[in-house]
């Protein structure tokens, strides 16, 4: 992975993210970052995005913290919908997006610049 092409957002957040309408929450256990996730409120729609969880520390509830800290977020803006994008390689992802009541809308999507040349599935939420 080259970070510069794959999330050139998290070398300069300062640049990237309007702290007023996007908000990064991060995990940590013993002192160390394991994951982290976005949550960006456009309207009346949230959309959350860079949810991962360290390899190493998968299936321990981080992904479930994250999620829920990133919906509290979501509605606390008021929002009427949630959606996101996920790589269609992420299945466990997948699983925990349909466990917050998200449906994949059957849409996808390449990303142009995507240096992994691979297809994203929508999923949303109506709150």
């Amino acid at each position: 992975m080259d970070p510069a092409i794959e999330v050139p957002d998290f070398l300069s957040f300062e640049k990237t993210y309007d702290f007023r309408k996007k908000h990064l929450v991060t995990a940590l256990w013993d002192d160390k970052i394991t994951g982290c996730g976005a949550v960006t409120i456009d309207g009346k729609v949230a959309w959350l995005s860079r949810i991962y969880v360290h390899t190493g520390f998968r299936k321990k509830g981080i992904g479930t913290g994250i999620m829920q800290r990133l919906t509290e977020i979501a509605l606390d803006s008021g929002t009427e919908t949630i959606e996101l994008w996920s790589d269609t390689r992420f299945t466990n992802a997948h699983r925990l997006y349909q466990r917050f009541g998200f449906t994949q809308s059957g849409r996808e999507r390449v990303l142009p610049d995507d240096p992994n040349d691979t297809v994203e599935y929508h999923f949303f939420r109506n709150l």
